[in-house]
């Protein structure tokens, strides 16, 4: 996470959170050093900010939210090493976090929706669709049936339909 063990804050280091406009589902390393420094480093960037959620472990958002999503980012180089604080993670929550998530989907903000998941986590049958044998896809099925976008889900495809039907339910409101 840091170099040292001060804990970062919007306060003295980085910038403002930007308004959440990127949701992205798997906030590991390679997320963290890749999508999330782009977007650090994109010219309006004070307008894209990214509410990330975890994998399987919860571990991440635990370790980022004391600190408003701010880490330090150590690259290594031929030249020397440099640490940078990235500041483009507006909110950082668990992956379980399902009202966060459908609330994220609801705002008409939202632009993109983003994942960096193992290939495990896309529950892939032997064709390289969908495994709808598996028992975590049929549940999430099963729930998504029942309740729609307030669904209890656990699978990232379950996570991404109650999203989505969250936000067509949304926008059929404001229209």
């Amino acid at each position: 996470m840091t170099t040292s063990a001060r804990r970062l804050s919007r306060a003295t280091d980085g910038r403002p959170a930007a308004p959440v406009r990127i949701l992205h589902l798997g906030a590991g390393n390679f997320f963290r050093a890749h999508q999330a420094w782009y977007t650090e480093h994109v010219p309006d960037a004070q307008q894209w900010g990214i509410a990330a959620f975890t994998g399987r472990s919860p571990q991440v958002a635990e370790d980022l939210a004391p600190q408003d999503g701010l880490y330090t980012l150590a690259t290594r180089a031929a030249d020397g090493d440099r640490t940078e604080v990235v500041s483009s993670l507006s909110a950082v929550h668990a992956a379980g976090d399902l009202e966060a998530w459908r609330g994220y989907f609801r705002s008409p903000e939202l632009a993109i929706v983003t994942s960096t998941i193992t290939e495990a986590g896309y529950l892939r049958d032997s064709a390289g669709g969908l495994d709808l044998d598996d028992e975590r896809v049929a549940a999430d099925r099963d729930a998504l049936r029942e309740d729609g976008a307030e669904a209890e889900v656990s699978t990232a495809v379950g996570r991404f339909v109650a999203g989505l039907l969250a936000r067509r339910a949304e926008s059929g409101r404001r229209a």
